[in-house]
């Protein structure tokens, strides 16, 4: 797996001169054009450096949903300027938020014993239950109206790095009666979560 955190600002140029001017204007019509040219263009060259694939184009279908490769899979999350992506062999879902302070209503969209699991109610712990369920949403293809649906089952500290990223903890959520293992990592600017 291979995943990068990155500012899009500092890769924008490259990304504009990496792809064909016929993609470039398929992605032009969205609200976060640098960032999804940036991020395209990380999933291309990864996916030319670790799997030998030339100039592959990251193609989605008319609803936005990935194409892919039948043996590489890739996602994408970005907020503000910034992008996260994942490659992988088998499927990933990921996700980013940056912490903001936010009305305290938005505490309500967890229920009681998922906050008795994970601790104090606080914006930390908001995203990192936000993020580990959007990235298993992510994962399973479902839709974010299906969030009430995932259940915070646990959390544990665990240290796990991944392409120089460093994950402390390990959130086990439900869903269907399966559990899911996702990876998060907390700062005092970005929640992250990886599911797979």
């Amino acid at each position: 797996m291979y995943l990068i955190l990155s500012n899009s600002e500092k890769y924008i140029n490259k990304a504009l001169n990496y792809f064909p001017s016929f993609y470039i204007n398929n992605l032009k019509n969205k609200n976060t054009f640098e960032q999804s040219i940036v991020a395209r263009y990380f999933i291309s060259k990864i996916i030319q450096d670790k799997y030998g694939i030339k100039k592959y184009l990251p193609l989605t279908d008319t609803n936005g949903k990935a194409i892919y490769n039948k043996s590489i899979y890739r996602c994408i999350s970005h907020k503000e300027k910034y992008v996260f992506i994942g490659v992988n062999k088998f499927t990933l879902g990921l996700d980013l938020e940056i912490i903001k302070n936010r009305d305290e209503s938005i505490f309500t969209i967890f229920d009681k014993k998922e906050w008795d699991l994970i601790g104090e109610i606080n914006i930390y712990n908001f995203y990192r239950i936000w993020t580990a369920k959007e990235s298993l949403i992510k994962l399973l293809s479902l839709i974010l109206d299906d969030m009430q649906k995932i259940k915070l089952v646990n959390i544990y500290k665990e240290k796990k790095s991944i392409s120089n990223i460093n994950f402390n903890y390990l959130i086990k959520l439900e869903f269907n009666n399966k559990i899911y293992k996702i990876l998060n990592s907390i700062n005092n600017r970005f929640c992250l979560s990886i599911s797979f």
